[in-house]
């Protein structure tokens, strides 16, 4: 496998304040990447630097081998989705207008936009003919999110920064788009950076992560390997802090303690089963198609039902678990 990004001595400084001071790193052809750190780690600067959104004052960013300001920079951004937490979507102009705006500007044909822009919107579960013409401000925050990835990924980039890209939005929107990402670099094979303060998501998304702290590098590795082996007090206590506060690992049974069962649904709706012994991640997953889950005990027998609302309730108050 190929290096498809590798920092070479790459330093920054804004003034006479250092951010970057020393960093070196290879990230492979096709790989998920995730650099995660607290606020102020240099992480956001580094992803940057990919796309010359800033300049390194010293060493090299390499892409594919050769030097990223060697490229001509429309050349260098439009080889790159790049998606950020405030989604910035364009509100004047549709949901398929938003998609299709690096096609157009690479001069694909309108037949072959309006195809892609479909085949996109039903790959994300949002129906063609229902969301194409919407605009920006008629979606919700996850939907908003999905169309930022689509217009990301629509030209077929080699390589994807994300930036922080579900900050903003609430645990169940959030676990949903992070599938998404998986299953979309699963089938696409680009190779992605993403961005987060969040040492949950990293685990999950990454191949391999890279923790910063204080513009520097700390260590990199695979999640086992960086569990098994940390290399400093500072890696371990950051990956063991966020591991044992995992939200996706709260029974069940914990917000049902706490909101009690919902109101049956109509016997019409579509549900899904799941045991109250079972994690909020499976009931996030599942949740994402349904307004509400049927829990079940351990001889498939109904205790109730739990809605999305309960579960929003719960994760809004202090006791939750972080």
């Amino acid at each position: 496998m190929s290096t498809a990004i590798e920092f070479q001595h790459v330093s920054k400084s804004f003034g006479d304040t250092p951010v970057i001071p020393d960093m070196n790193l290879a990230i492979e052809e096709g790989e998920l990447f995730v650099l995660v750190g607290t606020s102020g780690s240099g992480k956001t600067t580094s992803l940057k630097m990919v796309n010359r959104l800033e300049e390194p004052t010293d060493g090299d960013v390499l892409i594919n081998g050769k030097k990223a300001k060697s490229y001509p920079l429309q050349q260098l951004r439009w080889s790159m989705g790049y998606i950020l937490q405030q989604i910035a979507l364009f509100p004047t102009m549709t949901v398929a207008q938003n998609i299709a705006v690096i096609p157009e500007m690479k001069k694909v044909p309108k037949k072959e936009i309006n195809r892609l822009v479909d085949e996109l919107l039903t790959k994300v579960a949002l129906d063609p003919a229902k969301y194409r013409d919407r605009m920006p401000r008629e979606l919700s925050g996850g939907e908003q999110q999905r169309i930022g990835i689509l217009r990301a990924i629509a030209s077929k980039p080699n390589f994807v920064l994300m930036d922080e890209p579900f900050g903003a939005l609430d645990p169940l929107s959030r676990a949903t788009l992070q599938d998404l990402i998986l299953d979309l670099h699963k089938e696409l094979h680009n190779t992605i950076i993403f961005v987060t303060h969040d040492m949950d998501e990293a685990i999950k998304l990454g191949d391999r992560i890279g923790i910063m702290g204080d513009g520097k590098l700390l260590q990199v590795g695979t999640p086992t390997e960086l569990a098994q082996n940390p290399t400093s007090d500072f890696v371990r206590d950051f990956f063991s802090s966020s591991a044992d506060k995992s939200v996706y690992q709260t029974p069940i049974n914990h917000v049902i303690q706490a909101e009690g069962y919902a109101t049956a649904p109509d016997s019409s709706e579509k549900t899904e089963q799941l045991q109250d012994t079972d994690t909020l991640q499976a009931a996030f997953v599942a949740l994402s198609g349904y307004d509400y889950i049927e829990i079940v005990d351990q001889q498939q027998e109904t205790l109730g039902f739990l809605s999305r609302k309960q579960v929003f309730q719960y994760l809004s108050k202090p006791q939750k678990v972080r």
